[in-house]
C-alpha cells in the first residue's frame, strides 16, 4: 500500500510531466490548427509539405528520430 510519501511525491512527478511536457504540446497542436481569426485552419499544415525547406527539415527530423531510438 502506497504511503503518504509516496504519494506526494507520484502527484509532484505527474504535475511536472503535465506542466513541461503536456501542456506545450497540445499548446503547440492547438496552434497549429487555428488560423489568424481563430477558426479551423490547415493553411499552416499545408504549408510545412509544399515547401520544400520545411518537408526536407520535417525528413530530416524523422530520420534522426528513427535512427536515435534503434
Amino acid at each position: 500500500m502506497p504511503t503518504a510519501t509516496t504519494r506526494t511525491i507520484f502527484w509532484a512527478l505527474l504535475i511536472f510531466f503535465a506542466c513541461f511536457f503536456v501542456w506545450p504540446i497540445v499548446s503547440t497542436v492547438k496552434t497549429a490548427f487555428t488560423g489568424v481569426h481563430g477558426g479551423f485552419t490547415l493553411s499552416y499544415i499545408t504549408e510545412v509539405f509544399a515547401n520544400d525547406l520545411y518537408r526536407r527539415g520535417l525528413a530530416n527530423s524523422l530520420n534522426m528520430a528513427v535512427f536515435t531510438t534503434l
